[in-house]
């Protein structure tokens, strides 16, 4: 009788705590995920030249721009981790919200009198050292460094307002990945994570034709298509900023819409998992750091987020681009084709993460999207004039970059205490979407030396085959949970 109580607690505990959050979160997600890659779609008319609306930037200047986002996002990555922890995740992300919809609008108004303030400093030359040693690290693949020099004012804006767009974001995502872990217990974490991450795949389906419809339809007062992209877009985050902190609970222990049965069994559950994994005397938070970057499964799932994320960066960046040179289709059918790989990623990622939770078993789920993702990606490099190879594979690089998210991030709470966790899960994000620099870098640069996409996708997969090797030799601590 006690057995079946305490399963109906846990039962309604877990629903109601789904229900409350989950949308929500979603929601957030998505928001924030548009506001990072609508760059994609823009830059079809930012690249045109100034007489015809555009700001002639070329496939170089995009991909240095894409990527710099993630030089901003790089630097506060662990302290907006620990901030989660430690303070308030409510407050902080809905800090982060306010941030990024402001900067995400501003992006709209590239070239405006009223920005030339920006250009009093030469942003290339400030980026110009970092980009210069990143730059020397893709020199290895035969890849020109980028040319940061006699930049117009327009790039000046692009790069200061592409950093400050990810400063703004930074400790977003790692944040929510530590919020959920003060919500859901080990053994329902990768179902959950899925749940929230299937905003990425969803906001890149709604949000390449939401945004291809704004470029091609709204040219309110005078400004261009692409330009309401980048407003439209960014305004929603803001206020749904300010919505976050008001409706978001920190804690359980917080939560007033919780009843007491079910706020007693999960606070209850969650301590129980976290005193399993501590070891001796309760550590100061210096000392939690010092553990997460003494860990070597840290600098394992480092390596293994880094060499993904920069397949799936080059991948997102330039999809749209890649399939409006699709010979004999029309904007739609580009654009169907171009939310196939997310189509099916959203739906392999909620089932390899329903199926993980139920089996309890995490690598294989880490490896076999990754392996698969690999091979697709080189299938498309290999025959890049069939339309239909190409759909398929396309569609099945989707299945690989999207399945395997949910199931590698429970791998910081299966080794870690929450404290410690929340630092190795800041480091892997903020090493890993360095990534996000170097896959559009390189397919930006290769596209503009060989004039096809063809090598630099070449590169995404042998990238992604690297990350799934690695995967291969994480392995759960013998005492987990169950």
């Amino acid at each position: 009788m006690a057995v079946n109580a305490t399963d109906s607690v846990a039962a309604r505990a877990h629903k109601r705590i789904t229900w409350r959050l989950m949308p929500f979160l979603l929601l957030l997600y998505f928001l924030a995920y548009i506001d990072r890659t609508n760059v994609g779609v823009a830059a079809l008319h930012m690249k045109k030249s100034l007489g015809d609306g555009g700001l002639g930037f070329d496939d170089a200047i995009i991909g240095i721009g894409a990527g710099i986002f993630f030089i901003g996002y790089f630097l506060l990555e662990i302290p907006g981790t620990l901030i989660v922890e430690k303070w308030s995740a409510r407050k902080w992300i809905a800090r982060i919200m306010i941030t990024w919809g402001i900067v995400a609008t501003l992006m709209g108004f590239i070239g405006a009198p009223w920005l030339q303030w920006i250009c009093l400093v030469d942003w290339c030359a400030v980026f110009r050292p970092v980009t210069a040693v990143l730059g020397t690290l893709t020199s290895l693949l035969g890849v020109d460094p980028p040319n940061m020099t006699n930049c117009s004012c327009e790039v000046k804006q692009f790069y200061f307002l592409r950093f400050l767009l990810g400063l703004a974001e930074a400790g977003f995502f790692p944040g929510i990945i530590v919020y959920l872990s003060h919500w859901f217990r080990y053994r329902d974490r990768a179902k959950a994570k899925s749940q929230f991450m299937i905003g990425l795949p969803v906001a890149t389906m709604v949000g390449i034709p939401l945004s291809r419809w704004i470029m091609e339809n709204v040219q309110w007062g005078g400004l261009t298509g692409w330009r309401w992209v980048y407003i439209i877009e960014g305004i929603p985050s803001f206020i749904i900023g300010f919505v976050t902190l008001y409706y978001l609970t920190d804690k359980p222990k917080d939560a007033k819409w919780l009843p007491a049965d079910e706020k007693a069994w999960i606070m209850g559950e969650l301590e129980r998992e976290n005193l399993a994994k501590q070891s001796g005397e309760k550590k100061s938070l210096w000392g939690e750091i010092k553990e997460a970057l003494s860990r070597k499964e840290t600098y394992l799932l480092c390596g293994i987020y880094l060499a993904v994320v920069i397949g799936y960066y080059g991948l997102t960046f330039f999809v749209p681009a890649i399939t409006e040179r699709m010979q004999g289709r029309s904007t739609g059918e580009k654009t169907f084709i171009a939310t196939l790989p997310y189509i099916f990623g959203l739906i392999t990622m909620l089932w390899n993460a329903h199926h993980s939770d139920k089996t309890g078993e995490r690598r294989i789920h880490t490896v076999w999207p990754l392996l698969i993702g690999s091979v697709a990606m080189g299938l498309v490099a290999f025959y890049p004039d069939n339309l239909t190879i190409s759909i398929i594979c396309l569609s099945l690089a989707g299945v690989g970059l999207h399945a395997y998210l949910p199931v590698f991030w429970t791998w910081p709470s299966a080794f870690m205490t929450s404290a410690v966790a929340a630092t190795a899960v800041g480091l892997i994000n903020s090493v890993g979407n360095l990534g996000g620099y170097f896959g559009p870098q390189v397919v930006g640069q290769m596209k503009k030396q060989s004039g096809s996409y063809m090598p630099g996708l070449k590169f995404l997969a042998v990238s992604i085959l690297v990350s799934g090797l690695l995967a291969m030799f994480l392995k759960l601590p013998e005492k987990k949970e169950s």
